[in-house]
């Protein structure tokens, strides 16, 4: 039997996509855990999932690359709730070549991607919907989904809308500022092993249903969400 990658139907252009894949080193799986109070049902579960990719059928494609280009592609094979101890590799055979996975064990499930395939909006869009449908039908109850992408909901535009594919009006008289090399560039302490130079790190918590409220409420991402406050915090303090 051939260890060989299938080859998928190609798509549109994953412009957004092509400076993960071609990094110098592969960058980690990133997963959500999620601990439940009773134990999962793997049968439910694959439903919940199923009805997810139904309303959300572009979160089953995967890449493929041609002549360097990398393009979405649609994926027909199968994606599967997985009964296993913890997170999968994204991307190879044991997930179908999908770039979103999800895996169960007890009462835990893990939510992981690929991170040239979506950002942490998408993978909190992709949580919360096999979420709601499994507990709607674990529950008996059809819970009000405020938001959430459900299989009663119709998918928009700007769902599947390449971010890089917009092209921007430059006036004709525009330059690119002439490089000029710094006297004393910018650099960590912890580089240079200037033993001067201290690195402080700061912990903090902050309450997680009110930040995710309003991540989804200003359509962005919890780690630039973060990048934004952190910033604003420094700009008011110096």
């Amino acid at each position: 039997m051939s260890n060989q990658r299938p080859h998928f139907e190609k798509k549109e252009l994953a412009l957004s996509s092509s400076p993960y894949v071609y990094l110098p080193v592969d960058i980690p799986v990133y997963t959500v855990e999620v601990s439940h109070r009773e134990e999962i049902d793997g049968d439910l579960l694959q439903r919940a999932l199923d009805s997810t990719i139904q309303r959300m059928p572009y979160l089953s494609d995967t890449l493929e690359i041609d002549h360097g280009a990398v393009y979405y592609a649609k994926n027909p094979l199968p994606m599967e709730a997985a009964h296993a101890a913890g997170p999968r590799v994204v991307g190879g055979k044991e997930t179908n070549y999908h770039l979103l996975d999800l895996t169960w064990h007890g009462n835990k499930t893990w939510f992981s991607m690929y991170h040239g395939f979506c950002d942490g909006q998408g993978i909190n869009a992709f949580l919360e919907s096999v979420l709601y449908h499994y507990y709607c039908l674990k529950d008996g109850i059809a819970y009000d989904p405020m938001g959430i992408r459900t299989n009663q909901t119709q998918m928009s535009e700007a769902e599947t809308f390449e971010p890089c594919s917009k092209r921007y009006v430059v006036s004709p008289d525009f330059k690119m500022p002439e490089r000029k090399e710094q006297a004393a560039p910018y650099h960590l302490p912890e580089i240079d092993g200037n033993p001067s130079g201290g690195v402080l790190e700061y912990g903090f918590r902050l309450p997680s249903d009110a930040f995710m409220r309003f991540v989804k409420e200003n359509g962005t991402s919890p780690a630039v969400m973060m990048s934004m406050l952190v910033g604003e915090a420094i700009r008011r303090v110096h």
